[in-house]
């Protein structure tokens, strides 16, 4: 499996919890992302996904499996810069120059401690 095997339904077998699909009047808003094969339009993740918008260059949602059982704590985290996401692509989602003079906080879809059990990360 790979580290980026995304959001997994069954996580919570014997239950299978799909991602959703847009309705029609979101179908043509949802990006179709530079690294994915045509079609493909859920960016896979350690443990999420997410399914981006075209016209807000913003999430339409993210779907993350949690174990807190396996939970870790990440060292490192205070400070850190936040980075165009090149899975996204650069004109596919909004800057840090947005935030800038703004009362409105990047915040997170899916928390990085949320979905960061069963690995090892290098920071």
């Amino acid at each position: 499996m790979s580290i980026r095997s995304g959001y997994q339904a069954d996580f919570l077998s014997p239950y299978s919890i799909l991602l959703p699909s847009p309705n029609l009047a979101l179908a043509g808003d949802v990006l179709q992302p530079p690294n994915l094969p045509a079609g493909e339009t859920v960016i896979p993740y350690v443990h999420y996904s997410l399914v981006m918008s075209k016209s807000n260059k913003q999430a339409l949602y993210s779907a993350a499996n949690v174990d807190n059982a396996k939970g870790q704590l990440i060292s490192g985290s205070k400070g850190r810069k936040w980075f165009i996401d090149q899975h996204v692509g650069f004109d596919n989602q909004i800057s840090n120059f947005a935030y800038r003079q703004s009362p409105w906080d990047r915040g997170h879809l899916t928390r990085r401690t949320a979905v960061t059990w069963a690995i090892t990360l290098q920071l």
